[in-house]
Protein backbone atom coordinates (compact mmCIF):
# COMPACT_ATOMS: atom_id res chain seq x y z
CA UNK A 1 0.00 0.00 0.00
CA UNK A 2 2.72 2.16 1.02
CA UNK A 3 4.36 1.88 -2.81
CA UNK A 4 1.35 2.82 -4.29
CA UNK A 5 1.03 5.97 -2.02
CA UNK A 6 4.58 6.87 -3.18
CA UNK A 7 3.57 5.65 -7.09
CA UNK A 8 0.95 7.99 -7.09
CA UNK A 9 2.62 11.06 -5.47
CA UNK A 10 5.08 10.48 -7.83
CA UNK A 11 2.70 10.13 -10.43
CA UNK A 12 1.05 13.42 -10.06
CA UNK A 13 4.55 15.02 -9.05
CA UNK A 14 5.31 14.36 -12.85
CA UNK A 15 1.77 15.61 -13.92
CA UNK A 16 2.82 18.83 -12.16
CA UNK A 17 5.88 19.54 -13.79
CA UNK A 18 4.74 18.61 -17.38
CA UNK A 19 2.11 21.52 -16.55
CA UNK A 20 4.92 23.75 -15.25
CA UNK A 21 7.08 22.81 -18.51
CA UNK A 22 4.05 23.52 -20.92
CA UNK A 23 3.52 26.97 -19.04
CA UNK A 24 7.42 27.65 -19.85
CA UNK A 25 8.00 26.47 -22.88
CA UNK A 26 10.69 24.23 -21.95
CA UNK A 27 11.59 20.48 -22.58
CA UNK A 28 11.44 18.73 -19.39
CA UNK A 29 15.33 18.53 -18.41
CA UNK A 30 17.30 16.12 -15.93
CA UNK A 31 16.51 17.66 -13.03
CA UNK A 32 18.77 17.75 -9.74
CA UNK A 33 16.66 18.36 -7.33
CA UNK A 34 14.69 16.18 -4.91
CA UNK A 35 11.27 17.76 -4.37
CA UNK A 36 8.23 18.97 -6.18
CA UNK A 37 9.12 22.83 -5.02
CA UNK A 38 12.54 22.95 -5.89
CA UNK A 39 11.82 21.29 -9.05
CA UNK A 40 10.01 24.11 -10.09
CA UNK A 41 12.38 26.56 -9.08
CA UNK A 42 14.82 24.68 -11.33
CA UNK A 43 12.56 24.84 -13.94
CA UNK A 44 12.52 28.66 -13.89
CA UNK A 45 15.85 28.84 -13.66
CA UNK A 46 16.36 26.76 -16.81
CA UNK A 47 14.09 29.04 -18.68
CA UNK A 48 15.60 31.72 -17.35
CA UNK A 49 19.27 30.08 -18.63
CA UNK A 50 17.52 29.66 -21.89
CA UNK A 51 15.39 32.82 -22.53
CA UNK A 52 19.62 34.38 -22.06
CA UNK A 53 20.97 32.00 -24.61
CA UNK A 54 23.27 30.31 -21.18
CA UNK A 55 23.75 26.57 -22.62
CA UNK A 56 26.99 25.51 -19.34
CA UNK A 57 25.61 24.43 -16.17
CA UNK A 58 23.61 26.11 -13.48
CA UNK A 59 23.92 26.54 -9.53
CA UNK A 60 20.56 27.11 -8.81
CA UNK A 61 21.34 27.25 -5.38
CA UNK A 62 23.65 30.03 -5.63
CA UNK A 63 22.12 33.24 -3.66
CA UNK A 64 20.84 35.01 -6.87
CA UNK A 65 19.23 32.35 -8.12
CA UNK A 66 17.86 30.90 -5.22
CA UNK A 67 15.99 34.45 -4.84
CA UNK A 68 14.66 34.65 -8.16
CA UNK A 69 13.79 31.40 -8.37
CA UNK A 70 11.87 31.19 -4.98
CA UNK A 71 9.68 34.06 -6.30
CA UNK A 72 9.13 33.41 -10.02
CA UNK A 73 8.42 29.75 -8.97
CA UNK A 74 5.76 30.94 -6.57
CA UNK A 75 4.43 33.01 -9.10
CA UNK A 76 4.35 30.70 -11.39
CA UNK A 77 2.53 27.95 -8.85
CA UNK A 78 -0.34 30.46 -7.78
CA UNK A 79 -0.80 31.32 -11.66
CA UNK A 80 -1.29 27.97 -12.27
CA UNK A 81 -3.39 27.19 -9.64
CA UNK A 82 -0.87 25.00 -7.70
CA UNK A 83 -1.56 24.94 -3.80
CA UNK A 84 2.26 25.27 -3.14
CA UNK A 85 4.26 26.82 -0.83
CA UNK A 86 7.62 27.29 -2.81
CA UNK A 87 8.96 31.30 -1.55
CA UNK A 88 9.04 31.89 2.22
CA UNK A 89 6.18 33.94 3.86
CA UNK A 90 8.86 37.20 3.76
CA UNK A 91 8.79 37.27 0.28
CA UNK A 92 4.49 35.95 -0.46
CA UNK A 93 3.03 37.88 2.80
CA UNK A 94 5.63 41.21 2.74
CA UNK A 95 5.77 44.36 0.85
CA UNK A 96 9.29 45.53 0.04
CA UNK A 97 9.32 49.12 -1.17
CA UNK A 98 4.94 49.19 -1.33
CA UNK A 99 5.54 46.10 -3.83
CA UNK A 100 4.76 42.61 -3.11
CA UNK A 101 7.56 40.93 -5.44
CA UNK A 102 5.35 37.76 -6.01
CA UNK A 103 2.19 39.83 -7.48
CA UNK A 104 4.45 41.67 -9.56
CA UNK A 105 6.10 38.86 -11.05
CA UNK A 106 2.89 37.66 -11.61
CA UNK A 107 1.53 40.70 -13.17
CA UNK A 108 4.60 40.32 -15.21
CA UNK A 109 4.36 36.95 -16.54
CA UNK A 110 0.82 38.15 -18.02
CA UNK A 111 2.43 39.85 -20.97
CA UNK A 112 2.29 37.76 -24.68
CA UNK A 113 5.80 37.14 -24.84
CA UNK A 114 7.05 35.08 -21.81
CA UNK A 115 10.94 34.92 -22.94
CA UNK A 116 10.76 38.52 -22.26
CA UNK A 117 9.15 38.45 -19.26
CA UNK A 118 12.10 36.49 -17.73
CA UNK A 119 14.18 39.24 -18.38
CA UNK A 120 11.97 41.88 -17.38
CA UNK A 121 11.49 39.74 -14.31
CA UNK A 122 15.37 39.09 -13.81
CA UNK A 123 15.81 42.77 -14.28
CA UNK A 124 12.85 43.57 -11.52
CA UNK A 125 14.29 40.92 -9.40
CA UNK A 126 17.82 42.26 -9.26
CA UNK A 127 16.44 45.79 -7.80
CA UNK A 128 15.51 43.71 -5.07
CA UNK A 129 18.68 41.61 -4.76
CA UNK A 130 19.97 43.02 -1.36
CA UNK A 131 16.50 41.02 0.31
CA UNK A 132 19.20 38.08 -0.72
CA UNK A 133 21.94 38.88 1.86
CA UNK A 134 19.37 40.14 4.27
CA UNK A 135 17.62 36.97 4.83
CA UNK A 136 20.35 34.58 3.95
CA UNK A 137 22.38 35.73 6.81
Amino acid sequence: MENEILKQREEDNKVVLNKVCGFLDVKMPILSSMNLNDNIRELCVVKLCKVLGLKCAYNYKNNLLDFFSAIIAQAVAEKLSLRLNIAGANYRFVKYNHVNLIQEVKLMLDDNNLDESFVDIFNFLERFKSLVFKFNN
